[in-house]
């Protein structure tokens, strides 16, 4: 699958494409401009990251967007948390990445099954893996360059029973 996202009157258009070029689906975020993308692994739905402000303050949503359905199957929102990597770690398990805190989100039932948070740190730098991981970076200074405050944890999600979590911590 191929995707297009444009930007004007309507904030974000999201076109979907097959591998023959042509047109399979189309949806206009009129609230928040796309931040991140990602096609579910048997290529029938998607979900989109945006973000916007309300009241001055930053909003992000996660758009889940399946082909058959005209309007998002779900959608999550969260304040002052610009989420911009996502993942499928299967094929109704996610994983978000944003500037304050990381989330798992199971979409099956529609829950945020674990939030990682950078405990007031900066994120320095983080790795998304499919099979099931997220690895996070987090410094006190804002460039990331002060190695001696700085910790690293591996999560570890078991992905077939969402309640077993694996945390290493790296200091």
């Amino acid at each position: 699958l191929v995707y297009s996202i444009t930007k004007g009157n309507d904030l974000t258009k999201l076109d979907i494409f097959d591998k023959k070029n042509e047109f399979m689906y189309s949806y206009k975020m009129s609230e928040y401009y796309a931040s991140s993308l990602c096609i579910s692994p048997n290529g029938k739905r998607c979900t989109v990251a945006g973000v916007s402000t309300n009241g001055g303050k930053l909003v992000s949503c996660i758009y889940i967007l399946d082909f058959s359905e005209e309007k998002p199957v779900n959608t999550f929102k969260f304040d002052e948390n610009i989420i911009f990597d996502i993942k499928y770690l299967s094929s109704d398990v996610i994983a978000c990445c944003g500037d304050l805190e990381s989330y798992i989100i199971n979409l099956k039932s529609g829950e945020v099954i674990s939030t990682y948070s950078y405990f007031g740190k900066n994120l320095s730098d983080y790795a998304i893996d499919s099979k099931g991981g997220i690895l996070l970076s987090w410094s006190a200074s804002a460039d990331g360059k002060d190695k001696a405050i700085s910790d690293t944890i591996l999560v570890i999600e078991n992905l077939k029973s969402n309640d077993v979590t694996i945390e290493l911590y790296f200091y």
